[in-house]
């Protein structure tokens, strides 16, 4: 959630602006929507569970994520493996939204829907 404090008034309106995400572990170290190009950006932390053997680009914990419109989960329109997953909305697009899943226990996050305007 973005929230500029930790207090019971700035949650609530976060919530109520639909400014955060359901997690069952995988944390996002940012999430942007940039309306003006339908653009989500997602930015993922680097966490080593590779023994040390992958180059400083690798995505390590095998995060993958998502890029479901109004077509449904089966049919992603777009897969991102990177730490930095983006994706720039059609205008066949009604909405997207982002799921990411992590191998690390199975955790996958999921991200509130924009909706094209």
């Amino acid at each position: 959630m973005r929230a500029p404090e930790l207090s019971l008034s700035a949650l609530k309106k976060a919530m109520l602006a639909g400014d955060f995400y359901a997690t069952t572990g995988v944390i996002a170290l940012d999430y942007r929507y940039r309306a003006s190009g339908g653009k989500i950006e997602i930015v993922l932390p680097k966490q080593d569970n590779s023994f040390h053997w992958s180059d400083a680009d690798h995505n390590a914990t095998l995060f993958t994520t998502l890029f479901i419109n109004q077509d449904g989960i089966n049919k992603p329109v777009k897969v991102d493996t990177s730490l930095t997953p983006s994706y720039t909305a059609k205008s066949s697009d009604r909405y997207v939204r982002a799921k990411v899943l992590s191998s690390c226990n199975n955790e996958v996050a999921w991200f509130q829907p924009v909706f094209r305007r």
